[in-house]
């Protein structure tokens, strides 16, 4: 009798959740499912159970998918983990790698692709799209830096800010504290040499950053 294959999904958003098990379900034989909806939750069932493979999403309200790498790394516990972003490919890759993910994947890409992720993490491999991989190859070759050097809660702010979002919006939607999230806000006009919310808004849009 084939071993189950044991997966853990982590994502606040209950269709991709639904749709991450479908793939699953159609792609892995003898799979067997797990999910939850927040980062803390996702701690306690990586101390609780055996899983072969963490689909974690990189933002969550609360905990995020970084800071489950980061506090799963220093309980002790591997796992080997697929990210998935509605962030900039390039910028939200290398901050999860980075972070001790085995491999990443944006939350627009085919079942197809999103299965040659799952099976080659699954076989001990990394993982990263054909055409990110080029565009890091390309960045490294060229030496670019045009994206900004800030925190995934740093760069959610100021895209929010892009939307036209308040602070107290913005703390709703992060589960964050108003304060917090002012904070993460002069944080990141500060790197980035902006005084307004209307310099943040010129930034986004001119850098192509807006989603």
């Amino acid at each position: 009798m084939t071993t189950p294959i044991r997966a853990l999904i982590a994502d606040d958003d209950a269709l991709v959740r639904t749709a991450v098990k479908s793939m699953l379900a159609a792609g892995v034989p003898n799979v067997v499912i797990g999910e939850v909806d927040k980062g803390e939750a996702a701690i306690e069932a990586l101390k609780q159970h055996r899983w072969d493979i963490l689909i974690l999403d990189m933002s969550m309200p609360g905990m995020t998918g970084l800071e489950v790498l980061r506090v799963s790394a220093e309980a002790g516990i591997s796992v080997p983990t697929l990210v998935l972003s509605v962030f900039p490919e390039e910028r939200a890759a290398v901050q999860a790698l980075r972070a001790g993910a085995s491999g990443f994947i944006s939350k627009d890409s085919s079942q197809d692709e999103f299965l040659k992720g799952v099976h080659a993490i699954l076989s001990g491999k990394k993982y990263v799209s054909d055409t990110l991989a080029e565009k890091l190859a390309s960045d490294l070759n060229s030496g670019s830096s045009d994206r900004p050097d800030l925190s995934e809660r740093e760069y959610t702010v100021m895209i929010q800010i892009s939307h036209g979002k308040s602070a107290k919006e913005i703390a709703g939607e992060m589960g964050l504290s108003t304060k917090t999230v002012r904070t993460y806000r002069a944080r990141m006009m500060r790197k980035l040499g902006l005084r307004s919310d209307a310099e943040v808004i010129r930034y986004v849009l001119g850098n192509g950053f807006a989603q």
